[in-house]
């Protein structure tokens, strides 16, 4: 990768690397999905002694996210917590989405929690990635919960999170619960759907 190159190029050369030379090269590795060569990039930031910032994390969770590499991104993300280094919506997306490919819902849901660590409310593609997560395990209970959680926030669903929660209802039985949900999607209001129903 001529990335790669080009700023090992530059180091060996006594160019000085910043942050912003690393994001642009780590970028370049989520959009290509090379998630190692992100990971090989952060760590030649950090002993180059760079000072990160959030696009340096959130650019090589991304790129863990896009594989599913849900540890990877939950240990990066456990360094931007010790760090100096603010969380953001995107951050916390792209570990959550790394954790729904990775099918862990626990970490998921953990994350959805984490809320006051980071100081970032959960949005709608944060909450997406828990149901997805929890769907993939077969846990429609905690996707109703969830769902009933955004609909308290006012994050509408979008259409996948709604056809999984209408799967949901079909494959388990809950004729009532489907009913509310389309009522719900019909007229756009926060109904509460009760996941013990």
């Amino acid at each position: 990768m001529e990335v790669l190159w080009l700023l090992s190029k530059g180091t060996q050369d006594h160019i000085e690397t910043d942050v912003m030379m690393y994001n642009a090269a780590i970028s370049s590795c989520e959009k290509g999905r090379t998630w190692p060569n992100a990971c090989m990039l952060l760590s030649a930031a950090l002993m180059d002694k760079v000072e990160l910032d959030t696009i340096t994390y959130s650019a090589s969770i991304s790129a863990c996210e896009s594989k599913g590499k849900w540890m990877v991104a939950v240990t990066l993300l456990d360094m931007v917590r010790r760090g100096h280094v603010s969380a953001d919506n995107t951050l916390l997306n792209a570990v959550t989405s790394a954790c729904e490919k990775g099918v862990q819902w626990k970490k998921s849901l953990l994350l959805l929690g984490d809320e006051q660590v980071f100081g970032v409310k959960p949005d709608l593609i944060t909450f997406k990635a828990a149901i997805l997560a929890c769907a993939h395990s077969s846990l429609w209970e905690q996707e109703f919960e969830l769902f009933e959680v955004m609909a308290n926030r006012a994050l509408l669903p979008d259409m996948l999170v709604c056809g999984v929660l209408l799967m949901e209802c079909e494959q388990t039985g809950l004729l009532d619960r489907e009913l509310t949900l389309l009522d719900y999607l019909q007229h756009g209001a926060a109904v509460p759907i009760d996941a013990t129903t």
